[in-house]
């Protein structure tokens, strides 16, 4: 489990949590409540950007063209005179973000790169990533990080990263309904466990907690629903994206994409002592009226002109007609034929119907087929029994 280590003893094992999200717990906010947070916050920022910079060898960072890694790279250029950035993007994508991330690059003088990822690219990868991951690949954006962490590789050992700052400070649109306990969006299942769990009282989340090994409780089972239930309905909500989706989904397929490529990524976002710094702010730092991490627009003020300090973009998305054209026959021969492993486990009648429709282009299907093929791949990699 992430920030625990493991201790073989007299032939006894005991795991022991060294440290945990402060946000767990509920505090009343002291540290510099009434100074200027702003001002504490990137001092924070900057020590762990230059921290996770190798003196040594090239400083590069993967610049999207949003806040995060916009201002990642404007703190890095403090410290480096030629940082290395690389931004990616999908072919025909039409809200393709290179262009902001190369405005960004030509701003702060970084020696920039750029790739874009055919649909030949996204056929010809997926298999080898399916293996590199271990499981299907989720996103398809995992295919265009690997392909531009083989690129960077060319240059750099170690890139700096954004990830990490929606789940610290507060970044989606969930977070902004549990700041103010305004009615959840339909689906917004995490809100939902969040707010039940903090209803729970301590008993409750022993129960929780499940087994134990050794008399202490298996973390696993208890995390991420421990929050201390008279914390805020934003500090829970951030508490389980910290412990849940962002070590278990982002920072996992991140790490592996890159390390697949030989290649070191480090988050800045997710320095410990940035974390302790935040948690002891006020929420109203963190989401402010309809302003996600707003205490992160506040320090970007200081970094960079206003045209840079974008919100969040559409990300590195695939184009919505990528699935068919040179991709059906894949789709068909994985999904269709009699050598797919995984056609039982759907009512095919209904299977074919769907990629009739999205072949034909009735209707797109493009983010379940997407899905599909990737448990075909992964079955016919693994052949789990």
């Amino acid at each position: 489990m992430p920030a625990t280590y493991a201790l073989w003893q007299l032939g006894r094992r005991r795991e022991v949590r060294y440290w945990t999200p402060p946000d767990r717990e509920a505090r009343v906010p002291t540290k510099d409540a009434a100074g200027d947070p702003v001002r504490g916050f990137l001092t924070e920022l900057e020590s762990a950007v230059k921290l996770r910079m190798a003196p040594e060898a090239p400083a590069g960072a993967f610049l999207s063209g949003g806040l995060d890694s916009s201002t990642i790279v404007a703190l890095m250029s403090r410290h480096c005179p030629k940082v290395k950035t690389f931004s990616v993007g999908f072919s025909e994508d039409r809200g393709s973000e290179l262009p902001h991330a190369a405005r960004v690059a030509k701003h702060f003088g970084t020696e920039h790169h750029e790739i874009t990822v055919s649909r030949e690219d996204l056929v010809g990868k997926l298999a080898k990533l399916v293996a590199y991951r271990d499981a299907p690949v989720s996103e398809p954006a995992d295919v265009a990080l690997y392909l531009l962490a083989c690129e960077a590789a060319r240059s750099v050992k170690r890139v700096l990263t954004g990830e990490g700052s929606d789940e610290l400070l507060g970044g989606h649109r969930k977070h902004v309904r549990e700041r103010f306990g305004w009615p959840l969006a339909a689906g917004d299942w995490r809100s939902r466990y969040v707010r039940s769990v903090g209803a729970l009282d301590r008993a409750g989340c022993d129960r929780l907690a499940g087994p134990k090994l050794n008399g202490a409780p298996v973390l696993s089972a208890s995390l991420p629903f421990d929050a201390a239930p008279g914390n805020s309905s934003l500090r829970r909500a951030l508490y389980f994206d910290q412990t849940s989706s962002l070590p278990d989904n982002l920072l996992e397929r991140h790490d592996r994409m890159t390390m697949a490529a030989s290649i070191a990524a480090r988050g800045p976002f997710l320095d410990h002592r940035l974390a302790e710094y935040v948690s002891a702010l006020p929420d109203g730092l963190r989401v402010r009226g309809m302003r996600t991490k707003w205490i992160l627009r506040a320090a970007a003020r200081q970094l960079m002109p206003m045209r840079m300090r974008r919100g969040p973009g559409p990300g590195v998305r695939m184009p919505r007609d990528w699935l068919r054209g040179n991709a059906s026959e894949l789709l068909l021969e994985h999904l269709r034929s009699r050598s797919s492993l995984t056609r039982a486990y759907y009512n095919a009648p209904v299977l074919d119907r769907v990629l009739d429709e999205h072949l034909k282009g009735r209707h797109n299907h493009q983010e379940l087929l997407w899905m599909l093929l990737n448990l075909e791949i992964w079955h016919r990699t693994y052949r789990p029994g």
